[in-house]
């Protein structure tokens, strides 16, 4: 689920091959999620939903997952809290310096990016839907993360345990762009945005040949994302990655719109089946290799989801349901 699949056809641009040239440009613009990327592979490469019993059962008969609205997230400052940082920032002298930089590469490319960006930010705040995922670690297999059970297990508690290959795919196949969260204040933001001005300097040679096409969509991604994928620090201990989608923005025939009743409120969502569609260049989206593990949580009826969930992954296609399911047996009262 690459968050940048924009063919760069200046040209001036250096001889390198494509794939090389949006690497170095990713290294320039995205090092936070590159170093999450290469951490995360090292521990494991694994991600973990935390549900209820309910919605993973759905999940698994569906084969499906669904796509929220942020307005509907518990933490009711999502977008406002990355708009209110990126602003801070770029209004600060970090953020001169910043547009400084881009400017002398390409004038007005800053200005007309954060144009861009204003002109979009009605339709981000309305139209950007996430299927939320947290890093998961060899250590927790066998209990799972008591904040993640206490925040989203409800009375019964399941966390479905994905393999990440299909996370780090450089295809743009879904339209569906995963991320890292990064949880910072104004000035954490303003810390990282220093990086990037490092990096941004002594790559300024090769910034001033790829085009300014290329430039332009990477800067418009950084905006974006900074406002979708920063929360407040108090979430730290979520570890969370973004599976993000805005149909207006980026519109996908794989990701197919429904208006769904969620605790009682109406609302559209974005389902996407879980099928590999190698042709296109995607694998490991269906369940039978997506779906690592299933860790039952603190639950009423354990023993009730465990049969249940397990004949679903059978039906599903996954022969050795059994072995994937453990019990947390974390002693957390659900009633």
């Amino acid at each position: 689920m690459s968050y940048l699949n924009q063919m760069i056809e200046d040209t001036s641009a250096p001889p390198n091959p494509f794939d090389e040239t949006q690497d170095r440009l990713d290294d320039i613009f995205f090092p936070h999620r590159l170093e999450k990327t290469i951490d995360l592979q090292k521990s494991g490469g694994r991600f973990v939903h935390y549900t209820t019993a309910e919605v993973a059962a759905s999940i698994l008969k569906n084969r499906e997952i669904w796509m929220r609205d942020t307005r509907t997230m518990n933490d009711f400052m999502e977008i406002s809290h990355g708009v209110d940082c990126l602003a801070n920032v770029l209004e600060g002298p970090v953020g001169q310096h910043f547009k400084s930089l881009l400017e002398e590469c390409y004038p007005g490319v800053h200005s007309v990016t954060t144009e861009e960006v204003d002109q979009w930010l009605p339709s981000i705040r309305s139209d950007t839907h996430l299927f939320c995922v947290s890093e998961h670690c060899s250590a927790e297999d066998r209990y799972g993360r008591l904040s993640m059970w206490r925040a989203y297990g409800g009375l019964n508690g399941v966390a479905l345990v994905f393999r990440g290959d299909v996370m780090f795919s450089k295809t743009d196949v879904l339209h569906a762009y995963a991320m890292p969260v990064r949880y910072e204040s104004s000035q954490g933001l303003a810390n990282y945005f220093a990086k990037l001005n490092e990096r941004i300097e002594s790559d300024i040679e090769f910034l001033k040949l790829v085009g300014r096409e290329a430039v332009e969509t990477m800067l418009f991604a950084l905006f974006r994302f900074c406002v979708v994928c920063t929360k407040h620090p108090a979430f730290l201990e979520e570890k969370e990655w973004r599976v993000i989608a805005s149909p207006s923005m980026h519109p996908s025939p794989h990701l197919k719109t429904s208006i769904e009743c969620i605790k009682g409120v109406p609302q559209k969502v974005l389902k996407l089946t879980l099928q590999d569609m190698s042709k296109e260049g995607l694998d490991g989206l269906s369940l039978p290799e997506l779906l690592d593990r299933v860790i039952i949580g603190p639950c009423i009826h354990p023993d009730v989801v465990f049969d249940s969930l397990c004949h679903l992954m059978t039906e599903a296609g996954i022969l050795d349901a059994k072995s994937r399911i453990s019990f947390s047996n974390v002693p957390l009262r659900t009633s």
